[in-house]
């Protein structure tokens, strides 16, 4: 997505701050709010496409149609750790097996979709 050049005056006018300041209180994850953080406006291109995906996901929802997403876990931490060489405790490596097959549930969600959500 491309990444526009705002000035802070237009920020203002947006009430960025307001919008940053909602988000924040909305989100509960440390690594939601990493990227929270880092949230800026889209180009109307970019709104656009994003407008598009989010309706393609809400329209399988209203038909009964929803990915899987129990097990889902944040393992970026121990996996970083496990990349330089410690070891992952036993429910480490089960949250790290339960992503994964909530991972294969996903891909085979969208994958069996790929005519109505491109």
């Amino acid at each position: 997505m491309t990444q526009l050049d705002i000035q802070p005056h237009v920020l203002e006018t947006l009430g960025w701050d307001s919008v940053k300041k909602l988000l924040d209180e909305r989100v509960l994850s440390v690594p939601g709010k990493s990227l929270a953080s880092k949230i800026r406006p889209l180009s109307i291109d970019d709104a656009k496409r994003s407008l598009s995906l989010t309706s393609e996901l809400k329209n399988a929802m209203i038909e009964g149609a929803s990915p899987e997403v129990t097990g889902l876990a944040f393992c970026a931490a121990p996996a970083r750790r496990a990349s330089k060489g410690s070891v992952m405790s036993q429910s480490e490596i089960l949250a790290v097996r339960s992503t994964l097959i909530c991972s294969t549930r996903m891909v085979d969600f969208f994958s069996s979709r790929e005519t109505t959500m491109p």
